[in-house]
């Protein structure tokens, strides 16, 4: 029976988690002791809210435009696909996902 109780716990811990604001997650991760809470930027090929309003602060804190910011990602100058995701909520590739990532954390090239 214990195995069972731990899967019903872990289950509504990742329920509470996904339901959970940014600032709530953050209050939680400095309840555990984290510094920051590592929160994902994209829920499945989409990116959250909250991703996309840190990436238009890099953006603009970068002083980059789109065009530069595929740049930066090593992509086509002209592609659109973050452009519409950022404006439309339309989906992206996972590469692309985890390119981003890499340039929030700092790990990519600052242009």
């Amino acid at each position: 029976m214990a195995g069972k109780d731990e899967g019903r716990r872990l289950a509504k811990l990742k329920k509470h988690w996904r339901r959970a604001t940014a600032e709530e997650r953050q209050a939680f991760a400095a309840w555990l002791g984290l510094e920051k809470a590592i929160l994902p930027i994209a829920r499945g090929r989409y990116l959250t809210a909250e991703a996309i309003q840190r990436i238009r602060r890099e953006i603009g804190a970068r002083n980059l435009d789109l065009a530069g910011l595929n740049r930066a990602l090593s992509l086509d100058p002209g592609d659109a696909a973050i452009a519409r995701a950022l404006t439309l909520g339309m989906p992206l590739r996972l590469s692309v996902i985890a390119a981003l990532e890499r340039w929030l954390d700092g790990r990519a090239d600052r242009s």
